[in-house]
């Protein structure tokens, strides 16, 4: 494509299987270029052209500009991107999310459109609640789902650096969904509860029911319920940490 506009947002689209994926490609006023693509979010920021060397990227894994694919025939001239087709996979539960929520009283963190906290955010999603005593905090994350491999090509950070970009060894995606509430200001252990840990494909068959659950189990915890908890957890590491030092100096005797 020719010389992108700084601070727009373009489409790219590729095949996947027996359809379409599309990615989001953006270039920032401070040089920085950047997408999401393959599990990862690629960012160029060192190189001496950013947006050439990051467009020469999305052409090497098979993206078109949406405009130039509906003109050359690629896509048919009425194909829409969705959720369902973005490279962020979490995409597809990002409507769930707002409607839980905002029924639930709760404050929803889509990942930024900076292309610099975007490399360590396209995986996660987070509810939250704040107040006077207590942080609340839901979190949706992606994690173990590509196969490790070496380096990225100079000028290029990959998040978790687990991928070579261009390399397509998909292992199934992974999905952590958990709680955490916290007292403030942050001190202390706090409570913390795995809701869901398993592969993506089985979360989408249960993932409202999941949100829900740990969007309502995050407001019931109280606060004399993590003060407890906190105190709990302290005596059990002073005696783990006594017990060792027990063992040392046994020892050294």
């Amino acid at each position: 494509m020719k010389t992108p506009k700084i601070g727009h947002t373009y489409k790219f689209i590729r095949k996947r299987g027996a359809g379409f994926e599309h990615t989001d490609f953006t270039s920032y006023e401070d040089g920085v270029a950047g997408f999401v693509a393959d599990g990862h979010a690629a960012i160029f920021e060192r190189q001496p052209d950013n947006c050439q060397a990051a467009l020469s990227e999305l052409e090497r894994l098979g993206f078109v500009e949406l405009n130039e694919a509906r003109e050359s025939g690629f896509v048919p001239v009425d194909w829409q991107p969705t959720p369902e087709t973005s490279t962020c996979l979490l995409n597809m539960y990002d409507e769930s999310l707002k409607r839980i929520t905002e029924r639930e009283g709760l404050t929803l963190a889509l990942p930024p459109q900076s292309s610099r906290e975007l490399h360590f955010k396209s995986q996660l999603r987070e509810m939250s609640l704040q107040d006077d005593s207590l942080r609340r905090l839901v979190m949706l994350s992606l994690w173990e789902y590509w196969r490790p491999s070496s380096g990225a090509p100079h000028g290029l950070r990959v998040a978790h650096l687990k991928l070579e970009v261009g390399a397509d060894f998909w292992l199934g995606p992974k999905v952590m969904l958990i709680y955490i509430v916290q007292s403030k200001p942050r001190s202390g252990y706090g409570i913390n509860k795995i809701i869901f840990e398993g592969k993506l494909s089985e979360f989408a068959k249960c993932f409202e029911e999941k949100l829900q659950l740990a969007a309502v189990e995050v407001k019931m915890i109280s606060k004399e319920a993590v003060l407890q908890h906190d105190k709990e957890e302290s005596l059990r590491l002073n005696k783990q940490r006594e017990e060792i030092l027990r063992k040392a100096k046994s020892g050294e005797q």
